[in-house]
């Protein structure tokens, strides 16, 4: 049995005012590198890599690498004309953060039935219920938490990006409602399996920190 052919996605949002700098770049090809230990152990094979560097999934900035990997999905071909039988990342909130965009890439990857997603914790498989609804909460506390962050910003409470008005002296005694977190309880997490599909499901290892 040949090994799973698989494109990755790397994503960062810096949004500190340190864009374009060397620890940006670091930020992505650690992602890469951290992609390359989930998936050789269980049989599957980087064919592609795509990556976003500095670009925000919040903000629906505009995504070279996103739409590139999407355009490879349809075509169930890499740019070299290797098959693409599904996409690893570190986390889906590499690949979406709202519902427009989950919606995107679940056109894209179900364009060929039995894709598998590879993320750190496991393989999520979209095409059940379960797994879809798994999807769709990370995307929803995305948005809760974006909603937060704009409500602070916009009360003068929270932490601004580069280019907005400092925060007024008078709303520093204020106080903003936690960020939402976006851990999910033991009985929620999905069961992680293996890439080959001749074995059954297995669990996989902590591979350090994210």
């Amino acid at each position: 049995m040949r090994r799973l052919h698989l494109i990755a996605y790397a994503r960062i949002s810096d949004l500190s005012g340190k864009r374009g700098t060397e620890r940006a770049e670091f930020g992505v090809q650690s992602q890469h590198a951290l992609i390359e230990r989930i998936v050789q152990p269980e049989g599957g094979s980087i064919v592609h890599r795509y990556t976003d560097n500095d670009r925000s999934a919040s903000r629906d900035a505009p995504r070279p690498g996103f739409d590139a990997l999407l355009l490879a999905l349809y075509r169930d071909r890499t740019d070299d004309g290797r098959s693409v039988d599904g996409v690893a990342c570190t986390d889906e909130d590499r690949l979406f953060k709202t519902p427009a965009q989950l919606e995107r890439f679940l056109c894209a990857f179900r364009s060929r039935p039995g894709r598998l997603l590879a993320v750190e914790e496991g393989r999520v498989d979209l095409d059940s219920a379960g797994g879809y609804a798994l999807a769709a909460e990370g995307v929803a506390v995305s948005v809760c938490e974006n909603i937060r962050r704009k409500a602070a910003r916009d009360a003068g409470t929270g932490p601004r990006l580069r280019g907005e008005p400092p925060i007024r002296a008078d709303a520093c005694s204020a106080t903003s409602a936690p960020p939402a977190s976006r851990e999910r309880s033991s009985s929620s997490r999905r069961r992680p399996q293996s890439f080959d599909e001749r074995s059954p499901p297995a669990s996989r290892a902590n591979r350090g920190p994210r």
